[in-house]
């Protein structure tokens, strides 16, 4: 059973890429984070983006709407926390279900407390290892707003949001 509110759509691969994915665009915010290459779930990548998306046909989004309204930061980040590991339960669950497919995580790779990368490793669990819709180019803001009529809330100085969002996916041969 949830504990947050699940939102769901489906859209054919090709459909997807061609409307919400822009590997260039998004490899420059990436290129931003102060993390840049030091986690395997996150560019650079070795692989050409477009073509791990062209391995599959069907693309589910699953999508947990994290309320914050009169929350601490400290609760809210508690509450991501959960929503976040609710995901990934989800994720590895439907991933079993449908042999082939490949779960998109929220955010980055949480299997290792300091990533392999980090001091020019391997992937300690490269079988386990998931990436995120937004490190593969996908436009997470554009799909939950026109897939799902969503819109990304964020802090600002002046106001909180109502809501935050776990957005993650699964790749269907």
């Amino acid at each position: 059973m949830t504990q947050f509110p699940l939102l769901q759509a489906e859209i054919g691969v090709a459909e997807y890429t061609s409307r919400f994915v822009s590997p260039e665009t998004f490899l420059a915010a990436c290129q931003a984070c102060p993390n840049y290459g030091s986690c395997w779930s996150c560019p650079p990548y070795d692989f050409d983006v477009l073509d791990y998306w062209r391995r599959y046909s069907r693309l589910q989004l699953l999508v947990l709407k994290v309320p914050t309204a009169g929350l601490s930061p400290e609760e809210v980040g508690r509450q991501l926390a959960r929503a976040r590991q609710e995901l990934d339960t989800r994720l590895r669950e439907l991933e079993q279900a449908h042999p082939g497919s490949v779960a998109l995580q929220s955010g980055r790779c949480l299997l290792c407390e300091r990533c392999a990368r980090t001091s020019g490793e391997a992937c300690r669990h490269p079988q386990r290892l998931r990436y995120s819709i937004e490190s593969l180019g996908g436009d997470v803001s554009a799909t939950l707003q026109e897939l799902l009529g969503v819109e990304l809330q964020w802090y600002s100085k002046d106001s909180s949001p109502d809501y935050l969002v776990q957005a993650g996916g699964l790749l269907s041969p």
